[in-house]
């Protein structure tokens, strides 16, 4: 501790398993970070907080919280576990964290059993990788409607492709979405088009906001994974969902041939 009473120095970690690594007297990252961010507000930034407290620590981002709290906007609220490192994953109370991708996982339909004690370079390419730079998705509620889960296309086709990848999921996965022209929400979508019957996906849609994410197999026979996501736009919620089965239609029309 040092002339600001109360706070923890970012250097104090530093110094602690090292020499210290910043010789002047200006501020360290986490005492920046510190100063104008809490911890409870970082959380806010969903995604964000996890790239900043992988380079900083979680103490550092803690720091000069108290002045936070009285802050506007900063309402965030749960009860905080002590903080340590055990062989335990601890979880606030009220909140669960899951796996979505372990060392090993498949990336390839082809990919080998993953054997810990007997990997070679070829086996470790075409599964996830140990030792990764740590990336947590982490939404604000449980109802999907809060502005700061925002999760690009991109992410979603990840997700459903390594669940469709893994056969302990697929099926189950599958089974879950309605199916163009046939039930569900998809119901009245896409009939008399080659994605009728074919194209299984969720559909989604609050105030300004549509989606549209699952898996249509082409002319081929291919199985594609699709997402859709429209938010804040200004004309017809009708036009949007026209453009999503134009999207789909186009898909189940491919071929690589």
């Amino acid at each position: 501790m040092d002339e600001h009473k109360g706070r923890l120095r970012a250097s104090e970690l530093e110094d602690s398993g090292d020499l210290g690594v910043n010789p002047t007297h200006n501020l360290t990252m986490g005492e920046i970070i510190a100063s104008r961010f809490s911890r409870r507000d970082l959380l806010r930034g969903s995604l964000a907080v996890a790239a900043i407290s992988a380079t900083v620590g979680t103490r550092a981002l803690a720091a000069n919280e108290q002045p936070a709290r009285m802050a506007a906007g900063a309402s965030f609220d749960f009860k905080e576990i002590e903080a340590g490192i055990d062989q335990t994953h601890h979880v606030a109370e009220g909140y669960d964290a899951k796996v979505l991708l372990r060392w090993g996982d498949p990336l390839f339909p082809d990919a080998p059993e993953f054997e810990p004690a007997g990997q070679t370079p070829e086996r470790q390419a075409r599964q996830f990788g140990y030792n990764t730079d740590f990336v947590g998705y982490v939404p604000i509620d449980g109802s999907g409607l809060s502005r700061y889960n925002y999760v690009t296309a991109e992410t979603m086709v990840t997700v459903l492709e390594h669940m469709y990848r893994d056969p302990r999921h697929r099926d189950a996965l599958l089974a879950t979405l309605p199916i163009a022209g046939r039930d569900g929400t998809m119901a009245t979508r896409l009939r008399k088009t080659r994605a009728e019957g074919n194209a299984a996906a969720k559909t989604g849609s609050i105030a300004n906001v549509r989606a549209l994410s699952g898996f249509v197999k082409t002319r081929d026979g291919e199985m594609l994974v699709f997402s859709i996501l429209a938010n804040d736009f200004v004309i017809p919620s009708a036009t949007i969902t026209w453009i999503a089965d134009v999207a789909v239609e186009t898909l189940a029309n491919f071929s690589r041939n």
